[in-house]
């Protein structure tokens, strides 16, 4: 069960830039209807989706994970956000980044990529989580013992 920190921010509803309140506030059919209602979504011929989860063990495999407490840089999000939709080929990028203590399976970002052709979209995708997971949170990892 997520325990995420309520939050006010700004975010990208129905095409329109704005305020969200509140934790885990928009879903990723959320981010999804509002890159379609973007203005130039026409542009646009896919949109990639990635969704990251807290799995059960490290990166190595060795450990088991019972928890995750992630913090959000909130301004490297949008910098992140803005890089990618300077891009060529990017039409529109969202992202939600949720923040708190969460357990195995628990949705932890949301990023929908919408842009001209699969060459741009992956590559700009595959940059963007890299840069969140580097620049715009930090996690610490609970072990069982």
């Amino acid at each position: 069960m997520c325990r995420a920190t309520p939050r006010v921010m700004e975010g990208v509803i129905d095409g329109k830039r704005g305020v969200i309140v509140g934790a885990h506030s928009v879903s990723l059919a959320d981010l999804l209807a509002g890159i379609k209602a973007h203005p130039e979504i026409s542009r646009a011929g896919m949109i990639l989706c990635h969704n990251g989860i807290v799995r059960e063990s490290d990166r190595s495999g060795s450990k088991h994970v019972r928890a995750l407490r992630v913090n959000v840089d909130r301004s490297a999000i949008e910098r992140i956000r803005s890089w990618g939709e300077s891009r060529p080929g990017i039409v529109a990028v969202a992202i939600e980044a949720f923040e708190g203590e969460f357990q195995v399976g628990d949705d932890l970002l949301f990023v929908v990529v919408a842009g001209d052709v699969r060459e741009n979209v992956f590559a700009v995708t595959r940059e963007i989580v890299e840069k969140i997971k580097s620049e715009g949170v930090h996690k610490t990892e609970f072990y069982d013992d």
